[in-house]
């Protein structure tokens, strides 16, 4: 498979399947259509084909993986038509670590772009992100969680939404990750985010949240067409 232009020659890449373990916040979103492809952050080959009024934003720590700990924050705008299928695709992502941007656009053609994440466990057992990209910081998200958690496992969603399309030099890829856990209620206390850095996270977009702690999340080899 050619190596995707966007990733650097001479890189640290670790090839799939990965498995990784951590915990993370999963944020249910408001998105009316229709939204432009700036606020989507789609690529062009699927900025026409938008289905759905939610999207999805994902904050998680990665305790463990091939390319060792770091942290991410995601957004996928709703689903996109592949073909004759209807799959959910990950337009805006930062991580914490090159090696995580220079494998996961390599692999799954995941858009992953670099920022520094700075995050406070606080004694009120509140969450608080920040952001930055280059200095300038994109995202404050603060976030609490339950005590009450339950068992869950990737299978409970449909095939659809466990599977993941991406496109990227002209390729089309999709990716389905299994994976299983513990979820808990959790709560957004606040949450801003900079227009044209992320998804809008006002307070009125905000639909519910949950938790997901003691993960164990497989990423297999992506097809490609």
């Amino acid at each position: 498979m050619t190596m995707p232009s966007s990733v650097a020659h001479g890189s640290s890449i670790v090839p799939a399947p990965w498995k990784l373990r951590g915990d993370g916040y999963m944020l249910m979103i408001k998105l009316p259509l229709p939204r432009g492809r700036a606020e989507l952050f789609a690529p062009t080959e699927l900025a026409e084909a938008r289905f759905g009024q939610f999207g999805w934003v994902m904050y998680v720590e990665y305790a463990s993986s091939p390319v060792g700990p770091y942290r991410e924050l995601l957004f996928i705008p709703g689903t996109f038509r592949f073909g004759a299928r209807r799959l959910p695709s990950i337009t805006k992502i930062y991580v914490s670590t090159q090696a995580s941007v220079d494998s996961g656009q390599h692999n799954w053609a995941i858009p992953k772009e670099r920022a520094d994440f700075d995050v406070q466990d606080g004694r009120d057992g509140i969450k608080r992100i920040t952001l930055r990209v280059q200095g300038t910081i994109a995202v404050e998200l603060w976030l609490r969680h339950g005590t009450l958690a339950l068992p869950v496992t990737a299978s409970i969603l449909p095939h659809g939404m466990r599977t993941l399309g991406q496109v990227m030099d002209g390729r089309t890829y999709q990716v389905s990750p299994s994976g299983h856990g513990l979820m808990q209620r959790a709560k957004v206390v606040h949450a801003w985010s900079e227009p044209g850095m992320f998804a809008n996270l006002a307070a009125d977009r905000v639909l519910t949240a949950a938790r997901f702690s003691k993960f164990e999340l497989t990423f297999p080899k992506a097809t490609v067409t």
